[in-house]
């Protein structure tokens, strides 16, 4: 359910899936404010999954963040084309991912108006770099960003 009155905390998350070597798929979540700042970087190694399914459960993940911080105009840049030709249109949906599918794009509807954009330089996305660092875990590893604000004024102690 969306929060009304409230922005979401991340304008834009870069979104990988990536083979380890231990047969298991890493997926990478770096979310970012619209001053490009970091506010959160979300980490996790998936057993038993393939890249296109871990790419759709990342997605539900990202998607998930954005609704429960208020939704509005987003955008994911995804590493996996294959995912986003499916997400567009452009390419047909296997039956194997295609639950996954319907899901990510029921999400994108309740968060507001989300655009999803391939990335091609995928050796240099620091969202795969995330990826490749997961370990198989129950729960995402998840790293928040937060920058406290400091008052201006500090109140004097002798009053």
């Amino acid at each position: 359910m969306k929060r009304r009155g409230q922005s979401c905390p991340f304008s834009y998350a870069l979104v990988s899936a990536a083979r380890l070597q231990d047969d298991s798929v890493g997926i990478g979540l770096i979310f970012k404010a619209r001053d490009r700042s970091t506010t959160k970087k979300i980490s996790q190694a998936l057993a038993h999954s393939d890249v296109d399914t871990a790419t759709y459960e990342a997605l539900r993940i990202a998607l998930e963040e954005a609704i429960a911080g208020g939704g509005g105009s987003l955008t994911f840049y995804v590493d996996n084309p294959r995912v986003v030709q499916q997400l567009t249109g452009a390419a047909k949906v296997p039956p194997a991912v295609l639950g996954a599918n319907l899901q990510v794009r029921a999400l994108m509807n309740e968060a507001g108006a989300v655009t999803v954009i391939p990335v091609t330089r995928t050796r240099a996305f620091s969202a795969c770099k995330v990826a490749e660092r997961a370990v198989v875990t129950a729960s995402p590893t998840v790293r928040e960003y937060v920058t406290p604000k400091l008052p201006l004024v500090l109140e004097d102690a002798s009053v």
